[in-house]
């Protein structure tokens, strides 16, 4: 885990607008729910998406961008439930 300020916010955001509230006050977004990280991409925040081996096609099959939002890393597993590597791959790209 980096040696950072790092803030996890609990369930409580029930709106788009909440949402957006919490994470205007981030430097980076690491997410695994679609809609956190579209909205962290969307407000120009670093935003690092977790995603699984069979991947969602609106992030590509391949790579680690994606082609709609400039500031959004794609990191994948690559073996369906290992997530050491995707957990490694984000520490590097936030340190």
């Amino acid at each position: 885990m980096p040696s950072a300020n790092i803030s996890v916010y609990e369930v409580g955001s029930r709106t788009f607008a909440q949402t957006t509230a919490c994470i205007e006050q981030r430097d980076a977004v690491v997410a695994a729910d679609l809609g956190v990280a579209n909205l962290s991409a969307m407000v120009g925040k670093l935003t690092v998406l977790s995603h699984t081996a069979a991947c969602d096609w609106r992030w590509g099959v391949k790579g680690k961008a994606s082609p709609w939002m400039q500031n959004c890393r794609v990191l994948r597993q690559t073996v369906e439930g290992a997530w050491r590597g995707v957990v490694d791959e984000a520490v590097a790209v936030l340190s």
